[in-house]
Formats: C-alpha cells, sequence, structure tokens
C-alpha cells in the first residue's frame, strides 16, 4: 500500500485581501484504487481569521493519481511583523500517513515602520511647574515588534533649568501600539519675554527614524513692563556747557530689551539758547531696569530765572509708558548787579 504525506509551502503574504497558500499531498506510488485523507488547518504563530481563513475537508487520490493539491487563503495586512506560520494536518484516511503534516509559512512583505515627533506649543505660567510640553511620537505603520528609541531634551532659546526642566530616556511601543507620548516640565516666571523655544531629539532606537527632532515654542504670557521718565534738573554755568541727565525707568525687569523714541520740546528755555534740542532712541538692556537721556545746556551770565524745557518718550518696544514726559529745569546763574551804595551829607 502507497503511504501519503503533505509537503511545506509558502507564500507572500500582501498588504489587503487575501492570496493562495497552496499545499501539495502526495502518494508514494500509485494505487489501483480511490484513496482518500482528511485535512484540517490549524494555527501556528498566524492564527485565523486574523491571518488566514481556516479550512478542513478531504482529499481524492483515484486510482492511478499520485498528487492532490488543497488551498488556504492568506489574509493581507500592512503591519511590519515577523513571517508567521500555519499548520495543515491529515488524518483519518484510508492510507498510512507517513509525513502528516505541513507547515505554510506567510511571508511579511512590509517595511518596518519609520518613527517621528511632533512639535508642541505651550503657554508659560506666571509661576512652578505645572505646566507640561506634550510630545507625541509615532510610528508611520504598526508593528508586531517591540520597538524602543532614545530621547533627549536640548536648549534652544529657553534653556533648563530656568525655562524647563531636562529629561532623556527610553520609550518602547508595545506590539501593535503606533503612538508614545513624553512629558517635558515647563516653568513658569513672570518675566515679560520673547517666545522661547526647545528641542526634543530622538536617536539610535530599533527603528528608523523619519522625523527626529520636536521643538517646544514657550509662548510667554507676561504683560510689558511699563515706562516712566523723571524729572530732572541743573546748575546753569556761565562759562561752559552742563549736561543734564533725565532717568527712563521700567517699573519691573524685562527678559528683553525695551527701546523708545524720545524728543525735546521748548518750554520757558529755547533751543539752541539754553540748550541743544535732541531727539533719539533711548534702550533699557535686558536684564536692566533703567538707562538715562543727556541734554546738552548752554552757558549764560543773564539773571533770569530758573527755565524749563521738555523731553517726552513714544513709539515703545516691549513695554508700555505709565509717564512719558519729563520736565527739565535750568536753575539759573547769572551775575549777581550790586548797586553803589550812594551817601548824603548830613
Amino acid at each position: 500500500m502507497p503511504t501519503i504525506s503533505i509537503a511545506d509551502t509558502s507564500v507572500v503574504e500582501g498588504d489587503s485581501g487575501t492570496r493562495t497558500m497552496m499545499f501539495t499531498a502526495t502518494l508514494s506510488n500509485p494505487n489501483y484504487a480511490a484513496i482518500s485523507v482528511s485535512f484540517a488547518t490549524a494555527d501556528g504563530s498566524a492564527s485565523a481569521p486574523a491571518d488566514y481563513l481556516s479550512t478542513s475537508g478531504s482529499l481524492t487520490f483515484e486510482p492511478d493519481e499520485t498528487s492532490k493539491t488543497l488551498s488556504v487563503s492568506v489574509v493581507g495586512d500592512p503591519i511590519d511583523e515577523p513571517n508567521e506560520t500555519v499548520l495543515v494536518n491529515l488524518s483519518a484516511g484510508s492510507v498510512a500517513i507517513s509525513d502528516g503534516q505541513a507547515q505554510g509559512t506567510i511571508v511579511d512583505d512590509d517595511a518596518t515602520p519609520s518613527l517621528s515627533i511632533n512639535d508642541v506649543t505651550v503657554a508659560e505660567a506666571n509661576t512652578g511647574t505645572n505646566t507640561s510640553a506634550v510630545f507625541t511620537v509615532s510610528l508611520s505603520g504598526q508593528s508586531q515588534s517591540s520597538i524602543t528609541v532614545n530621547y533627549a531634551t536640548a536648549n534652544g532659546t529657553a534653556t533648563a533649568p530656568a525655562d524647563y526642566l531636562s529629561a532623556s530616556g527610553l520609550l518602547t511601543f508595545a506590539p501593535g501600539q503606533i503612538t508614545r507620548t513624553l512629558t517635558v516640565t515647563v516653568v513658569g516666571d513672570t518675566l515679560d519675554e520673547s517666545n522661547e523655544t526647545f528641542a526634543v531629539n530622538l536617536s539610535a532606537g530599533s527603528v528608523a527614524i523619519g522625523d527626529a527632532q520636536g521643538q517646544a515654542t514657550i509662548t510667554d504670557n507676561d504683560a510689558p513692563p511699563s515706562l516712566s521718565i523723571a524729572d530732572a534738573s541743573v546748575l546753569e554755568s556761565r562759562t561752559g556747557e552742563r549736561t543734564m541727565v533725565f532717568t527712563v525707568t521700567l517699573a519691573t525687569i524685562s527678559g528683553q530689551a525695551v527701546t523708545a523714541n524720545y524728543t525735546t520740546a521748548n518750554g520757558t528755555a529755547t533751543a539752541p539758547a539754553d540748550y541743544v534740542s535732541s531727539a533719539g532712541q533711548v534702550t533699557i538692556p535686558a536684564g536692566s531696569t533703567s538707562a538715562t537721556i543727556s541734554i546738552t545746556i548752554k552757558p549764560d551770565n543773564l539773571a533770569e530765572g530758573a527755565e524749563t524745557f521738555s523731553v517726552s518718550l513714544a513709539v515703545p518696544v516691549n513695554a508700555s509708558i505709565s509717564d512719558g514726559a519729563a520736565t527739565g529745569t535750568i536753575i539759573d546763574a547769572g551775575l549777581v548787579i550790586f548797586l553803589p551804595l550812594v551817601r548824603r551829607n548830613s
């Protein structure tokens, strides 16, 4: 009597629909009468119905026929995964079985997905560390393998630990997981400043990286400080020029440079006889709270009383104006005239 065996086979999975995996059962030699054998699929590392469609039935070899085929439908998907196997078992036939199990290999044809990280924007708080920048790291497709990637923060215009708390570590994607989040703590303050940025970099993972850097923008929520200019005075010289110094002050410190335009205007003092008219821009550097404006005062010998002119601020940048006008007083230093003493004869 002949014996029957079934051979291993394979098929490429495909991304969708179904493909056919063909198994061949063979008699060791022809037989004069019909021979039948039962078959049924069974899960290996592949499972039905996700990876293949289970089937069962019987094969009949007609007289002198030595081979028969049976088909199993394989389900395609776009998921990156290891090659998987399905089994076909022969049983309960009218012939001895020499090899009653075949293994069908479903060959995965999906590219390993790549990783990317997004950019985020977060509003800065006024105090503490209650605000977080939450980044999303994404796979371009599903994978049935565990995937890891390293991450680390890096300074931009924002620096750690003043603006955020540095972080680093390993991010792991479980099989089938396509997104993970990572959180970086943002430090609040009341300092008016420009929007600031820092980065999170991905590196040295178990998968290709398509976009390796996410940028966080910390938007400033602090009102610009207010500017004011103080009155000034100087004693007029009889012989040489003197300088009157006006002080421009910020109500609070600022994290960025503050500027404002200034101009002088006549009062009882007039330019160019009493002072040198001036216009320009005053700058208070970031981190400072004051700057000065110098006006040249002209000398004279006239007894004329105190005279005044004004200095006005306008067009502030990174600040508002709370008191934008100051009075400059030129204290008179004119000659004192002595009248001769006239004596009367008695």
